[in-house]
């Protein structure tokens, strides 16, 4: 009677395992796809940097410094239709209407890298000089009444002149000096100056 009775328990709890099984890989099925499809929509939606956000102006007339809006490098004039171009700092110069000469900027840009150097490190310092293309332009350095200068160079295409120099090449001394940049164009002459002072240590 007794071995009856468990033959008829275990008839009765084996269907029930069968039945429960199918619904768990069904279960399981359905969390894989949910997975599989999130993670497909998150790549295909994955943010990407545009290629033109930082590029540079290497070529033939330019230093190749790094422009970091695709703005700031001139067009290439039409032959039809004169343009402008912009330069790098995203101002624009003006034409004069009577000679259609591309007027001056004032020079602005990052005049020295380190406002304070020390002599006896020897530091290599740059400095840049940014204004209209094709205008001429150099970097002062004045305490009281001596005055040092980096040589004078042609801005490029995107209205910038480089340098990279020491203390030393120049003959700056121990002291603060006061930086000024200077650009010339078509016989006009604009100077921009550095809102803090270089400060030489010995």
């Amino acid at each position: 009677m007794y071995k009856n009775k468990n033959v008829l328990q275990r008839k009765k709890t084996l269907p029930v395992r069968k039945r429960r099984r199918p619904w768990l890989v069904i279960i399981l099925a359905v969390l894989v796809v949910a997975a599989v499809v999130t993670s497909i929509v998150l790549l295909r939606h994955k943010p990407t940097t545009p290629k033109d956000t930082i590029h540079t102006t290497a070529n033939s007339e330019t230093k190749g410094e790094p422009q970091t809006s695709p703005a700031s490098t001139p067009s290439q004039p039409n032959s039809s239709t004169p343009q402008s171009s912009e330069d790098a700092s995203g101002q624009k110069p003006s034409q004069d209407g009577t000679t259609g000469q591309t007027s001056l900027v004032a020079p602005s840009g990052n005049f020295v890298s380190s406002h304070k150097a020390d002599l006896s490190s020897v530091p290599s310092l740059q400095s840049v000089c940014v204004t209209t293309p094709g205008a001429s332009c150099y970097i002062t350095f004045t305490q009281g009444s001596t005055t040092k200068s980096l040589a004078t160079q042609t801005t490029d295409r995107g209205g910038a002149a480089y340098w990279t120099w020491k203390l030393q090449d120049i003959g700056i001394t121990e002291g603060n000096w006061t930086i000024t940049a200077s650009a010339t164009l078509n016989g006009e002459t604009k100077t921009g100056t550095d809102a803090l002072k270089l400060e030489v240590t010995p």
